[in-house]
C-alpha cells in the first residue's frame, strides 16, 4: 500500500509508481486522479533524482515550503515557521523513498508570457541501491525524465565528479533506448529532454560563490576536459538537453541531523543554516519565477495534463512485457580475478609512496594533487609489468585501478588537511599573540593613561605594529596560510579595540566627574572673589571689569589645571565653555543681589543651598567611586575563567551571583548618602546594573572566542578521522559483507562517540562533534559503498564471489556484542585507540 505524506499546505505527496515482487510499476489511475482537473492546462513537472540518502525529500519539502509562501523575498527569515511535511524523509542510511511519488495537486504560478502553469513537483528513489538492478532504476529515470520539465540531479558530494557524468549518460542512453525502440512510435516520444539542473548540495568550496551565478561559472569549467572519453559524455549530456544549469546549494547545518525522520520531526526554519536557506530561496527563484519556469512541451508546444497521461500511457506499453535494453553501465566493469587480488599491494605501495614524498608539513594541493597524479602513474605502470589482458579488459582494469587510488588519494588529502587545520591553528595562535598585549600597549603610549578624545592615529600605529610582530612571528609558517589568517589577526584587533574603546569610555566618565567638581570649586573661588570686589566697588562699570578679570583669572587658572591639559581640544573647549556660562550666571545673581540688598533672614537659604551643593558634589564623587568598585569586584569574579570555556548554564549562575553581590553592596550603601544626593544615589544604581551587563556581555563574548578556539582544535581531528575511516572501511570492502561492513561502520562511530564523550569535557560541544562526526562518515559511508558495489560487480563479472567475512549482530543493549565486535575488529586489524584521529583527540588539552 502506498503511504500519502501530507504537508501543511493541503498538498499531498502520492505514489505514481510502486515496485511490486521488486518491479517498477506504473499507477494510471493514481496519476489520471492527480491531472484530471488540468487535462487542458499547461503544466510544468520539477523532477528530483540523484543516489539515494543525499536528501531529495527533504529539499522538495523546502521548495513545496517556498512556493506555499507565495515566493516571497522574505520567506525563509520566518524563524518560527515550521517546515512543511509533503514528502516523508528520514535520516540515516536505509532508503526511504521507493518508486516514484508526486504532488496530488499543482502549485499554480504565472509564466512569462502570463499563462496560468500548473507546477507538479516529484521525488525520484535513489539510483544505485543495491537491492535494485540497474535496468531498474534506469526505468525510473526513464519514465521521470520524459515527464518532467526540468530534471534536477541531486548530488550531495559536494561537487560535480566523472562518474556523476558517467550515471547521468547511463540513464540517459535508458530513456533514449526505451523511446526509440522499435524505431517507430509517435513523435512527440522522439523529442529531447528539456531541462537538467545538476544541484550541488553541501558546497562549501570559496573558488565559486554559492547559488545559480556561481553554478553556471562552475558547470562551465566542469565541462572542460582533457580527456577524449569524458569529453564525449560531456557533449552527449548537453545534446540530450536543451536547458542544462547548475545551483551550488551550501550544507543545511549540523542541528537538522539529529532529527531521525519527518513523521518523527518538526523542523524549524531557524534550525537551519541561513546561507542553506538563501540557497534554497535562489533555487526557488530558478526553477519558478516567471522569466525561468520552463513548461513541459512536446514537439516545441505547451504540454497539458492530457498530453502528460497520454504520454505515461505509451510508456507503459513500451515497456510492457519486455526485458530492459541491454546499455553499457558504470557498474558493469570486465575485470579478473588475479587483478583484485593483486590491486591491494599496488594501493598499498601508492600510499607509502605519497607518504614518504609528503613528509610531515602540509603540502599545497596543487602539488599534492601532481604528486598524486606522479604515483599514480607508477604504480599503474606496476601494473603494466603484471598485465597479460586484452586491450579492452586492461583499459577496464586501469580505470578502475584508478578510481581505488583516488579513494586512497581522498584519504590523503584528509591527512593534508589535518596538517592544515593544525598549521592554521599555530598561525591563529601567533596572531593573537601578537595582538594580545602589543595592540593594548601601543594604544596606552599614545593616551598616557588619559582619556584619548581622537583614536585614529593611535590606531593606526597599534595595528601597523601588530601587523609587524604577527608578519614576523609567522615567516617560517606557509605563507598562503599566513594571508588567510590575517582575517583572524584583524578580528583579535578589533577585539581589542573594543576592550580599549571600553576603558577609554570608563576614563571619560571618571573624567567627567573630576572635571564637573573642579567646575564648582572654580566657580566657588570666583563668587567669593567677587563678593569681596562687591564691598569695594561702588560702580557697575567697575563691577564689570572686576567680573571680566574674576572670570578670565578663573577660566586660566581653570585651563591650566592637569585634568583640563589632558583634554581634546574639543572637550577641554566644551568645559571652558560651561565653566563660562556658570560664572556668567554666577554674576548674574550677584549684581541682583547687589541692585536688592537682602536681609540676613534671606541670605540664610541661599547659604544653605551652597552648601548643600557642595555636599552634594562630593557625594556624588563618593557615589561614583563606590559604584566603580563594586563593578571591578563583579570583574574579579570572572578572573578564572578568562582563558578557559564555561557552559552557558555555569556562566550565568557566576554572573548572577556576582550581581547580586555588587547590588546588595551598593543598596547597604544607601545609609550613608544623605537627602540631597540620594537621586544621584539611584540614578547611579541604574548606571551599575547596565554597566554589570555590559560587563557580563564582554565575558560572554570572550568565552564564545574560547568556545571557538576549542571548535577550531577539532578541525584536524574531523580530517584525520575521516582519513582513518576511508583507509579502514575501504580495505575492509573487499572482504566483508554487506551487514558486517555496515556493523563496522556503526562500531566505528559509536566508538568515536564514546572518546568524543569522554575526551571533550563540554556537554553542547561534545553534541555537536558527535553530529559532525556521524553526518561526515555516513557521508565517507556513501563513498566506500559506491566503490564496493563496483567491485562486486568486477567479481561477479570474473565469476568470483563476493560472500566475505559476515559477523551477525547479538542481542547486547546496543544492538551488538563485545565479542562481535572484537572479532570484526581482529579480523580487519583496526585498533580504535591507535588511530591517529583518537590520538590527536587525546593530545587535546580543553
Amino acid at each position: 500500500m502506498s503511504k500519502q505524506q501530507h504537508g501543511k499546505s493541503g498538498v499531498k505527496s502520492e505514489a505514481i509508481v510502486v515496485l511490486r515482487k521488486g518491479k517498477p510499476q506504473l499507477k494510471l489511475d493514481r496519476l489520471e486522479t492527480i491531472l484530471h482537473n488540468y487535462q487542458d492546462h499547461p503544466v510544468a513537472i520539477i523532477s528530483v533524482f540523484g543516489e539515494h540518502r543525499t536528501g531529495k525529500s527533504f529539499l522538495l519539502n523546502f521548495l513545496c515550503q517556498y512556493l506555499r509562501e507565495n515566493q516571497s523575498a522574505d520567506w525563509y527569515k520566518k524563524n518560527y515557521v515550521k517546515l512543511v511535511n509533503t514528502f516523508h524523509w528520514k535520516g540515516g542510511v536505509e532508503r526511504d523513498t521507493t518508486g516514484i511519488y508526486m504532488t496530488d495537486k499543482p502549485f499554480m504560478l504565472k509564466n512569462d508570457k502570463g499563462q496560468d502553469i500548473a507546477v507538479f513537483l516529484m521525488d525520484t528513489q535513489g539510483t544505485f541501491q543495491k537491492k535494485f538492478k540497474p535496468g531498474e532504476c534506469s526505468l525510473m529515470f526513464g519514465l521521470s525524465t520524459l515527464l518532467s520539465s526540468v530534471h534536477v540531479y541531486n548530488l550531495s558530494s559536494g561537487l560535480i565528479r566523472d562518474n556523476d557524468f558517467q550515471h547521468l549518460e547511463v540513464f540517459t542512453k535508458y530513456a533514449q533506448a526505451l523511446t526509440e525502440r522499435n524505431g517507430e512510435g509517435d513523435a512527440h516520444i522522439l523529442s529531447p529532454f528539456q531541462g537538467l539542473m545538476f544541484l550541488v548540495r553541501n558546497w562549501e568550496m570559496s573558488d565559486y560563490e554559492s547559488g545559480s551565478k556561481g553554478g553556471m561559472e562552475y558547470l562551465t569549467e566542469v565541462m572542460k576536459t582533457d580527456e577524449d572519453g569524458n569529453d564525449s559524455i560531456r557533449k552527449q549530456i548537453m545534446k540530450s538537453f536543451s536547458d542544462v544549469r547548475c545551483h551550488l546549494l551550501p550544507h543545511p547545518g549540523i542541528k537538522v541531523t539529529k532529527y531521525k525522520d519527518s513523521s518523527r520531526s518538526s523542523i524549524k526554519l531557524a534550525d537551519l543554516d541561513e546561507s542553506f536557506l538563501v540557497g534554497v530561496d535562489d533555487l526557488g527563484n530558478c526553477l519558478f519565477s516567471k522569466e525561468n519556469l520552463l513548461v513541459k512541451e512536446l514537439n516545441g508546444g505547451t504540454c497539458t495534463g492530457k498530453e502528460i497521461m497520454k504520454l505515461a500511457l505509451e510508456f507503459k506499453e513500451r515497456i510492457k512485457s519486455s526485458d530492459t535494453p541491454n546499455v553499457d553501465t558504470l557498474l558493469k566493469i570486465n575485470e579478473t580475478v588475479g587483478f583484485c587480488q593483486k590491486l591491494q599491494d599496488f594501493e598499498a605501495e601508492y600510499e607509502r609512496n605519497m607518504i614518504t614524498e609528503m613528509g610531515e608539513n602540509y603540502m599545497e594541493p596543487k602539488k599534492l594533487v601532481s604528486l598524486h597524479e606522479k604515483c599514480q602513474e607508477e604504480t599503474l605502470s606496476k601494473y603494466a609489468e603484471h598485465d597479460g589482458l586484452t586491450e579492452e579488459k586492461s583499459l577496464a582494469n586501469k580505470n578502475y585501478m584508478r578510481q581505488c587510488l583516488s579513494v586512497a588519494f581522498k584519504a590523503m588529502q584528509h591527512k593534508n588537511n589535518a596538517r592544515k587545520e593544525n598549521e592554521k591553528i599555530l598561525i591563529v595562535g601567533k596572531a593573537a599573540l601578537a595582538v594580545e598585549n602589543l595592540y593594548l600597549d601601543e594604544m596606552e603610549k599614545v593616551a598616557s593613561a588619559q582619556y584619548l578624545e581622537d583614536l585614529t592615529t593611535a590606531r593606526e600605529k597599534a595595528v601597523s605594529a601588530t601587523e609587524e610582530a604577527f608578519q614576523t612571528s609567522t615567516l617560517d609558517c606557509n605563507q598562503d596560510l599566513v594571508k588567510k589568517c590575517m582575517k583572524d589577526l584583524h578580528n583579535a584587533v578589533k577585539s581589542k579595540h573594543r576592550e580599549f574603546k571600553r576603558r577609554n569610555a570608563e576614563r571619560l566618565e571618571i573624567l567627567d566627574q573630576k572635571l564637573s567638581m573642579l567646575v564648582v570649586e572654580t566657580t566657588m573661588s570666583y563668587e567669593a572673589s567677587m563678593e569681596k570686589e562687591i564691598k569695594k566697588t561702588k560702580s557697575e562699570a567697575e563691577l564689570d571689569r572686576a567680573h571680566q578679570n574674576a572670570h578670565k583669572a578663573s577660566v586660566k587658572r581653570f585651563e591650566e589645571n592637569d585634568l583640563v591639559k589632558g583634554l581634546g581640544l574639543k572637550s577641554k573647549k566644551d568645559k571652558v565653555q560651561s565653566l563660562s556660562d556658570k560664572i556668567t550666571e554666577c554674576f548674574q545673581t550677584l549684581k541682583k543681589d547687589t541692585d536688592t540688598p537682602k536681609s540676613e533672614n534671606e541670605k540664610q537659604p541661599e547659604q544653605d543651598n551652597k552648601m548643600n551643593y557642595v555636599q552634594q558634589q562630593k557625594e556624588a564623587q563618593a557615589i561614583f567611586e563606590k559604584r566603580k568598585d563594586l563593578a571591578l569586584t563583579y570583574s574579579t569574579a570572572f578572573n578564572d575563567h578568562r582563558e578557559k570555556y564555561v557552559e552557558d548554564g555555569e556562566l550565568y549562575k557566576i554572573h548572577i551571583k556576582a550581581k547580586q553581590q555588587a547590588l546588595k553592596a551598593f543598596s547597604d550603601f544607601e545609609k550613608d548618602i544623605s537627602s540631597v544626593a540620594i537621586e544621584n544615589y539611584w540614578e547611579n544604581k541604574d548606571a551599575l546594573e547596565q554597566e554589570l551587563e555590559q560587563l557580563f556581555d564582554q565575558v560572554k563574548e570572550n568565552n564564545v572566542k574560547n568556545k571557538k578556539n576549542i571548535e577550531r582544535s577539532l578541525n584536524p581531528f574531523y580530517e584525520e578521522l575521516s582519513a582513518d575511516y576511508l583507509r579502514t572501511m575501504n580495505k575492509a570492502s573487499r572482504n566483508a559483507s554487506d551487514s558486517t561492513l555496515g556493523t563496522l561502520h556503526e562500531v566505528l562511530v559509536s566508538s568515536i562517540n564514546e572518546e568524543l564523550n569522554v575526551e571533550i569535557p563540554y556537554e553542547n560541544i561534545q553534541q555537536i562533534a558527535i553530529a559532525t562526526c556521524e553526518g561526515m562518515l555516513i557521508e565517507k559511508q556513501d563513498e566506500v559503498n559506491n566503490g564496493r558495489n563496483i567491485w562486486k560487480e568486477l567479481m561477479d563479472q570474473a565469476g568470483a564471489s563476493t560472500v566475505g567475512l559476515n559477523v551477525g549482530k547479538t542481542g547486547s543493549k546496543d544492538g551488538r556484542d563485545s565479542v562481535v565486535i572484537e572479532s570484526i575488529l581482529a579480523n580487519f586489524n583496526v585498533n580504535i585507540s591507535q588511530l591517529a584521529s583518537i590520538q590527536f583527540l587525546k593530545s587535546l588539552k580543553f
